[in-house]
């Protein structure tokens, strides 16, 4: 059903970009007051007062709200096409179940706005502020979300692939079960998020802060994540393959059980990490920091510990690179 209403939306995307949907603007009447069905098709309302205003399922296309107050406004069920809502005020705005192609968001604040179930296409949403605002299960295609503020929002099962938050906050946000594959996350911030059964594969965390996040049987396979710090994150269970972490920070993390076969660790600091029973085969160790690392029952089959720094490390039952078993610290 979720992939059907994104088909939809991708469809709806391009007949409007085709210039197939047109709104009509002959029954608009700029002067009418805020209601439910209202046309303001194509009309001017920017700086507007409109707090709390009921558009639910209102005809707004190429309207224009630019610094307008919509906080606590009504727009669920409403399909926005090519409106401008730049810099304007949608806190704890209702814009549930609806559909916005082409709407520019960028700086607007929606602070504790409901987005629930909605679908989102070719949406600028750069430097918005969606701090605790809720997205869960929301479809988001090509939508920008650079620099935003999605602090302690809820984005829990929502569709975010090839989606842009590049240095966005996305401190202590709910994303479990989201779709980030192919997301561009380069040095965003996930500090503390909870990102349980996420996919991730192949999205780019350059740099991004992970510290404290917790990563529980989420999916990394193909991710890039050059200089990520995931200081004290928690990674039990964490698919991994061909995953490129190289010079990350990993000191403290939880990664008992993960699944880091053909890892790239070059460089990357694993001081204090655990890492028991996790599978390192086949794994790039060279110059890895691994002092006082727990590796207990892991298997290092045919990775490469090069000039890898295991001061302290705890050996017990680990397979090593040459398969022999290494109980010196059991």
């Amino acid at each position: 059903m979720k992939s059907d209403n994104k088909s939809i939306l991708i469809i709806l995307s391009a007949l409007v970009a085709g210039g197939l949907l047109i709104s009509t603007t002959a029954r608009a009447a700029c002067s009418d007051p805020p209601a439910p069905g209202v046309d303001w098709t194509g009309c001017a309302k920017d700086g507007a007062r409109l707090s709390g205003a009921n558009l639910e399922g209102a005809k707004l296309d190429g309207a224009n709200f630019t610094g307008a107050d919509l906080s606590g406004a009504n727009l669920s069920h409403t399909d926005l096409i090519d409106v401008n809502f730049q810099g304007a005020n949608l806190t704890g705005a209702n814009l549930r179940r609806g559909r916005s192609i082409r709407v520019n968001f960028q700086g607007a604040n929606l602070t504790g706005a409901n987005v629930r179930k909605s679908g989102l296409v070719d949406v600028n949403l750069k430097k918005a502020n969606l701090s605790g605002a809720h997205l869960d299960e929301t479809d988001l295609i090509r939508v920008d979300l650079s620099e935003a503020d999605l602090r302690w929002a809820y984005l829990r099962k929502a569709d975010l692939v090839g989606v842009t938050l590049v240095r966005a906050n996305l401190s202590k946000a709910d994303l479990t079960g989201a779709d980030l594959t192919d997301t561009d996350l380069r040095g965003a911030d996930l500090s503390g998020a909870q990102l349980r059964g996420a996919n991730l594969s192949r999205a780019d965390l350059t740099g991004a802060n992970l510290e404290a996040s917790g990563l529980v049987d989420a999916n990394l396979q193909k991710a890039n994540l050059t200089g990520a710090n995931l200081k004290t994150a928690d990674l039990g269970g964490l698919a991994y393959g061909e995953t490129n972490i190289q010079g990350a920070d990993l000191s403290g993390a939880d990664l008992s059980g993960a699944n880091l076969a053909g890892a790239n660790l070059l460089k990357a600091f694993l001081v204090g990490a655990d890492l028991r029973k996790a599978n390192l085969s086949g794994a790039n160790l060279e110059k890895a920091d691994l002092a006082g690392a727990n590796l207990e029952g892991a298997n290092l089959t045919g990775a490469n510990l090069l000039k890898a720094d295991v001061a302290g490390t705890r050996f017990c039952k680990t397979v090593m690179p040459e398969g022999a078993e290494n109980n010196s610290g059991c």
